[in-house]
């Protein structure tokens, strides 16, 4: 099979890369980070489920129906919980793009221009079609940040102090929501078989 093959192939380049790692990083070498067995890593299982009605099944008997049904659906839970994490993250760190570039560098604040809006806005364009889980916080969270750089981005105010200081208040206010919104929802939850 040539994905054992591919393994193989990379255990023996593996054991060439572990011990340039101990010699390379000395004292801070860790055998956690690099094991020393490490086929069992790429291990993997197939699972096929049979999903039929209840009572009809001639392939499974009620409890391990129920019991299956139980497993995916906690799986459809944790992968849209890891999307909608994923896409809450990826928002978060375009707006802290952004507010970083709003803020001042020193004495002299930078101008406000369209172009440092560009990356939001493309962002929140991709958005709708990304949020296949109908992600309502997300949704409210866009709305405001269409808002915000709708606002920032009309006209040729943006030597103005005054502009200036509310879109930095409003970007913040923005940024402070998102993180929020990131710590809410549950982490990853990993399984290893041992």
């Amino acid at each position: 099979m040539a994905f054992q093959a591919e393994v193989l192939n990379f255990e023996n380049q593996y054991v060439d890369a572990r011990r340039q790692a101990r010699k390379i990083l000395g004292e801070l070498f860790d055998d956690a980070d690099y094991p020393v067995d490490i086929l069992p890593r790429f291990g993997f299982t197939w699972r096929f489920l049979a999903i039929e009605v209840p009572g009809r099944s001639t392939l499974l008997s009620p409890e391990i129906y129920e019991r299956e049904k139980r497993k995916f659906q906690d799986m459809m839970t944790e992968t849209r919980d890891l999307a909608q994490a994923a896409l809450r993250e990826e928002f978060a760190q375009v707006v802290e793009s952004l507010s970083r570039r709003l803020s001042s560098d020193g004495d002299r604040p930078r101008m406000l221009t369209p172009k440092m809006f560009e990356r939001m806005s493309e962002f929140l364009d991709s958005l709708d079609a990304r949020n296949i889980f109908e992600d309502d916080q997300l949704r409210e969270l866009t709305m405001q940040a269409r808002q915000l750089i709708g606002n920032a981005a009309s006209g040729d105010h943006w030597s103005n102090i005054f502009i200036r200081r509310r879109v930095q208040m409003e970007m913040a206010g923005l940024r402070a929501a998102v993180e929020s919104a990131v710590e809410e929802l549950p982490r990853r939850r990993l399984r290893m078989a041992v």
